[in-house]
């Protein structure tokens, strides 16, 4: 071939040329993405990898040199036939070099991948597509281009997050598991935030989209087991303070939290709910918004336990080093309000389960306790 253009410099053939009479511009595309594959510590692997990136820039020059624009190129290269196969097709990402070499060439002409794609797929359509993309490697830098472009284009509009979250399917109970580590809900979230400084007046937390689909006690299992992963613990405390700042916005008191996280249905299992940490964060957080309501929270546990059964609760947790502190305390509380009712020591006794207990056990120390304040102040009762 060299031979030839020498001896005819006027009408000189390039091996792309050539290629491209033999194989099509999709064929030549879908070969030159296939060599560029390879991989290997060998020469011949480096040097095949290595004449197809060479080819494939003259391939885009050859199209410049033509003016083709990238929707020309796009009907090339047969993607226009492709449907939402898109992009499945090797030669996706051949377009997407040649939107940048275009570009690059013609500033003041430049042209969209997201604008090529949403005059032909509906939008809904293309997210889905975009969104199958993003999960597979080879073609997962296009679909995060194409995503931001469209992101844009969402936000110039005015969509809100809460269309936003629906349209990536982030609403389906089967994103529940996994979620907060689905790159596309990160996104989501920078969107969101772009969303609330773009539309200042209508700011929207994106825990507040959230509940709308999940709710309280499964959306706070999610960020609790979020926190647990290196690569979902910034978002999940992000959300974890989303949760506590949107309680309190709504004016949901701590009791009311308390049913919402179903921590009322926990039976004698309360202390070893993963959700309880998160209902004591909101207490501490509701007196520090509201100093002047005053919150107790054994008020709120004898609302839905009786004292047998929250003792009993109560001398377990007091014996795991994550709950002991918090059992204490509350055991302390739960003798003072006997105290104050005057409880026969008889139901006290029993309600600690004191029988059979070692002389140094809690429960027979507050029941020692009791006994003597009882003793002092209501001298004249049976024991």
């Amino acid at each position: 071939m060299k031979l030839s253009n020498k001896l005819n410099p006027k009408q000189q053939t390039s091996l792309v040329s050539t290629l491209t009479a033999h194989y099509g511009d999709d064929g030549l595309a879908r070969i030159i993405e296939s060599a560029k594959q390879v991989s290997g510590i060998t020469k011949e692997a480096s040097d095949t990898a290595a004449f197809a990136k060479r080819l494939q820039t003259e391939q885009m020059y050859r199209w410049l040199e033509n003016r083709e624009t990238p929707e020309d190129v796009f009907d090339l290269l047969k993607l226009n036939k492709a449907g939402y196969k898109i992009f499945d097709k090797p030669e996706v990402n051949s377009w997407m070099k040649y939107v940048d070499t275009y570009n690059k060439k013609y500033p003041r002409k430049k042209m969209s991948m997201f604008y090529e794609l949403k005059v032909r797929f509906d939008e809904e359509t293309l997210v889905n597509m975009l969104i199958k993309a993003r999960s597979v490697p080879s073609t997962e830098a296009i679909a995060v281009r194409v995503q931001a472009e469209q992101t844009q284009r969402w936000l110039t509009n005015g969509k809100s997050p809460e269309d936003v979250f629906k349209l990536l399917k982030l609403n389906s109970a089967k994103q529940k598991d996994t979620l907060l580590e689905n790159p596309l809900f990160v996104s989501w979230v920078k969107y969101t935030d772009d969303f609330n400084e773009r539309y200042p007046r209508h700011p929207d937390l994106a825990i507040s989209t959230m509940l709308k689909h999940f709710s309280s006690d499964t959306l706070t299992k999610m960020v609790v087991d979020a926190s647990k992963s290196p690569s979902s613990e910034s978002i999940a405390k992000r959300l974890d303070t989303e949760l506590l700042l949107n309680w309190n916005k709504n004016g949901d008191a701590p009791g009311t939290v308390f049913t919402l996280l179903k921590l009322n249905k926990a039976g004698d299992k309360l202390f070893d709910s993963p959700l309880l940490p998160t209902w004591q964060k909101y207490i501490a957080y509701f007196r520090e918004k509201n100093p002047r309501q005053r919150v107790n929270e054994l008020s709120i546990l004898r609302k839905h336990f009786s004292d047998a059964t929250l003792s009993k609760m109560l001398l377990e947790a007091e014996k795991i080093p994550s709950t002991k502190a918090l059992a204490s305390d509350l055991l302390d509380d739960l003798v003072i309000r006997w105290m104050a009712s005057e409880t026969v020591p008889t139901k006290v006794y029993s309600w600690l389960r004191v029988e059979g207990t070692a002389e140094n056990s809690v429960a027979r120390g507050l029941y020692d306790s009791y006994l003597k304040f009882y003793k002092q102040h209501v001298p004249d009762v049976a024991t």
